[in-house]
């Protein structure tokens, strides 16, 4: 069970003025939650330009996150660009129960038994791209390199 957490913002990394964490967070993400973390603890808030971010480390906390989407916490506004691509009813956005039915679609590509696996299946992906290629000639390479990655894709995301 996650520590409680106030209602009260939690306490925010400095950062710069108008940029706040921004250059930081892009330069390495992983530093700068790492400075949070030894300086104000599990729970705390760093800003992306002025946008104030939230950041909850911990197994605890990744519970208590993806348990409330849909509940207390809404993904909606995050995803608005995807809405506008998709529309209201693709899955990704949606919310409630058919976000849940649809959540093993989207985590199992990224379980830790599938991912060692990736570098292997992009391998021979790439090896039986350069096979099908002709000892000489001309291609689009974006149109081939994006049926390529496509073929990559499919693979990670629905298995061989």
């Amino acid at each position: 069970m996650p520590e409680p957490i106030d209602r009260a913002t939690p306490p925010r990394l400095d950062g710069l003025p108008l940029l706040g964490n921004a250059i930081a967070y892009e330069r390495d993400p992983v530093a700068l939650f790492r400075r949070g973390y030894s300086t104000l603890g599990k729970v705390f808030a760093i800003r992306l330009g002025p946008r104030p971010v939230a950041v909850l480390l911990g197994p605890e906390h990744n519970r208590f996150l993806f348990s409330q989407t849909g509940k207390a916490l809404s993904r909606t506004p995050s995803l608005a660009w995807m809405i506008r691509l998709f529309g209201e009813e693709f899955a990704v956005v949606t919310e409630g129960e058919r976000y849940r039915r649809h959540l093993p679609l989207y985590t199992r590509p990224f379980q830790e038994a599938r991912i060692n696996g990736y570098l292997r299946l992009m391998a021979e992906c790439g090896a039986a791209w350069f096979d099908e290629l002709g000892a000489q000639g001309e291609f689009e390479l974006g149109a081939a390199l994006g049926a390529l990655v496509s073929e990559m894709a499919m693979r990670v995301i629905l298995g061989e």
